[in-house]
């Protein structure tokens, strides 16, 4: 439980980590109302429309839902399209208590797999959390250890094991009721005992964990402007494929880390336009922080595409307040992820990391 310990020490000292994640968080979330002034007016000057409210309307409204649009299908996106390889694999996870709560259930004797399997095959969730099971059976080497719960085996102890919080929720006392109900029948079935903990402690657990979570759920997203007219689609995606990135089938590309698998994902880019126009008012970059190793610096790699992107489409890189995105700022901000970082280690929360993933992709149900 020493990762535990890190973490509720952090918790206690949380008034300097506020003032860190303050700090971050003043660089890469403006206001709404900031970004709806940029992006109403970047739209009106890439489509050359007039700025008084009478010619705007309710266009205007519209381009700036699709802006905001956007960045948001870009972060639903990016949780989602990780999900589903978490959740294939999830049986194959190690236990980590410092992230879930671990329920032991003890039968008389052993039980085989295929007794057991037919009983938790449809159990996900339980109430709003992931949930999984892996049971206590002999390695190749003759040792102790759990496993996921595989047919032909034969198990002497399994455990019940929900995740405690993601960057949504936590768990909460009517979902780990739900759990201990479901497994009261799961027991009596395979004739078994069950080590129930103190669901208070696990309530406490789950909203400290939940707590440090949402305080440090950090994204960076800058874009490219323009400096002429407007970028047509054709004009970017062709740009886009030349630089080797991935579309996806929601219509937002990826970047890749070139020095790993195909499947190693660094950012997300998306493109901004006007409803139902064929040109492309801006790019925009977009990076989930917590889900991405630290050591393939994917901000040095998003500026550095970004740049890239500016001589290859005579473009501008711009902050989220719409302000030229200098060396200095990006040095400064470089400093401000790097403090993040270094908190998010000594809570035991490496980003990019298993335990990271777990708790910033997976969703509730």
């Amino acid at each position: 439980m020493t990762g535990l310990t890190d973490l509720q020490m952090i918790l206690i000292g949380g008034g300097s980590i506020l003032i860190i994640f303050i700090i971050i968080y003043n660089r890469i979330r403006a206001s709404r109302l900031r970004k709806a002034e940029i992006a109403r007016k970047q739209a009106e000057e890439a489509a050359g429309t007039a700025s008084a409210p009478e010619a705007n309307g309710g266009d205007g409204e519209e381009k700036v839902e699709t802006f905001d649009a956007v960045v948001a299908q870009m972060a639903e996106s990016d949780k989602a399209a990780a999900e589903e390889s978490l959740v294939s694999g999830m049986r194959e996870f190690p236990v980590d208590d410092i992230i879930e709560c671990v329920i032991t259930i003890i039968p008389e004797a052993e039980v085989p797999a295929e007794k057991i399997l037919p009983l938790i095959q449809s159990w996900l969730y339980a109430g709003k959390m992931p949930v999984r099971f892996v049971g206590l059976t002999d390695d190749e080497g003759g040792q102790k250890n759990w496993h996921a719960i595989r047919p032909g085996q034969s198990y002497s102890q399994f455990r019940a094991c929900v995740l405690l919080a993601n960057r949504q929720t936590a768990l909460t006392d009517i979902d780990f009721s739900s759990l201990i109900a479901q497994l009261n029948h799961l027991t009596a079935d395979i004739n078994a005992e069950m080590e129930v903990p103190d669901m208070e402690k696990v309530i406490e657990q789950a909203n400290q964990l939940h707590g440090f979570v949402a305080d440090h759920d950090a994204k960076v997203w800058f874009s490219i402007r323009p400096n002429g007219q407007p970028w047509s689609k054709e004009q970017v995606e062709q740009a886009l494929e030349k630089y080797q990135y991935q579309r996806r089938p929601d219509g937002t590309w990826v970047k890749n880390d070139p020095d790993e698998s195909a499947e190693c994902e660094l950012f997300l880019l998306g493109t901004f336009s006007k409803k139902d126009s064929g040109t492309v008012l801006s790019l925009i970059l977009f990076l989930d922080v917590p889900c991405i190793p630290r050591e393939k610096d994917p901000f040095g790699q998003m500026v550095a595409c970004a740049q890239t992107l500016c001589k290859e489409l005579d473009g501008t890189l711009v902050d989220e307040k719409g302000g030229i995105l200098t060396e200095e700022s990006v040095a400064a901000m470089t400093e401000q992820l790097e403090q993040y970082y270094q908190v998010m280690q000594s809570a035991s929360l490496h980003a990019g990391s298993l335990r990271a993933l777990r708790l910033y992709r997976l969703q509730v149900a």
